[in-house]
């Protein structure tokens, strides 16, 4: 009788602690000022030049008195319900905006250089929100 192995590929990786929490914050509904009420936490992908930088992040989470909505504090690094941080989809759409990459090449170069891979379509997603933030009448 033979053993079966699992052969699992492991890659070292980075595990940073970040802690955006706010004793006080308007509602993302109202507008009202909402208190801090408990923490949450997310985890998140960033750059890393020698090994994957994983994110766990611990939020504040808030109640309105005003509507009775909770909501979460929205970190300035994060995109509200992404994985990757700001920096990830920055120099994925440097790609190809500035460096005129395909964006099929894009998440296979990510791997490469940042040790992380995004999807094609995150990529197609990211870019063309960057070009809807254009207004080309006034930019």
């Amino acid at each position: 009788m033979t053993k079966a192995t699992i052969s699992v590929n492991q890659t070292v990786c980075h595990i940073r602690e970040v802690e955006y929490i706010l004793s006080m914050t308007p509602c993302d509904r109202c507008q009202q000022p909402a208190p801090f009420f408990t923490t949450a936490a997310r985890t998140a992908i960033d750059l890393g030049l020698e090994h994957p930088v994983l994110l766990h992040v611990t939020v504040s989470v808030h109640h309105c008195a005003g509507c009775g909505h909770f909501f979460r504090a929205q970190p300035p690094f994060l995109q509200r319900g992404t994985i990757y941080a700001n920096r990830v989809v920055d120099k994925a759409v440097q790609s190809v905006y500035r460096d005129g990459m395909a964006m099929r090449h894009v998440p296979t170069r990510l791997a490469h250089d940042f040790w992380v891979c995004p999807s094609e379509g995150s990529v197609r997603r990211w870019c063309r929100m960057y070009s809807q933030a254009f207004d080309f009448a006034t930019d």
